[in-house]
């Protein structure tokens, strides 16, 4: 199976600006890069566990730090999308729109945070202050 390699734009509203998102998908491997974070998943059969050889939650946090919210359901989507795609059910650009669609929503989301200042601090501050308290 060919690899599919694209770039998708992530809206971030602590900066108010577009960043870059790669993503590689290959029939036992995706990866996923953001400002230099990296989240690489890998099967190595179709029956072998799924596994995190750079872990997706490091991605995840560097998304918060920008105020990037995902939603809870971001990893199996991002997962889901890949395998349907690895199963033969997507076409390489049919990988991308799809890829894109969820992203278009994650951006459509973020783009309506309240421009306040408290929106404008770090998600993961307010969230630990919260989680401590």
């Amino acid at each position: 199976m060919p690899e599919a390699e694209f770039t998708l734009s992530l809206y971030n509203p602590r900066y108010n600006q577009h960043d870059t998102l790669a993503i590689r998908a290959h029939s036992r491997r995706l990866r996923l890069s953001r400002l230099g974070v990296l989240a690489q998943l890998s099967q190595e059969g179709a029956n072998a566990p799924l596994v995190w050889e750079a872990p997706i939650d490091d991605l995840v946090t560097s998304c918060g730090l920008d105020n990037i919210l995902l939603p809870m359901n971001f990893v199996p989507l991002v997962i889901d999308i890949w395998q349907y795609w690895r199963d033969a059910h997507l076409a390489a650009p049919a990988l991308q729109v799809e890829y894109q669609a969820l992203f278009e929503w994650i951006n459509a989301f973020n783009a309506r945070q309240p421009r306040t200042p408290y929106w404008q601090r770090s998600l993961v501050s307010r969230l630990k202050r919260t989680l401590v308290s």
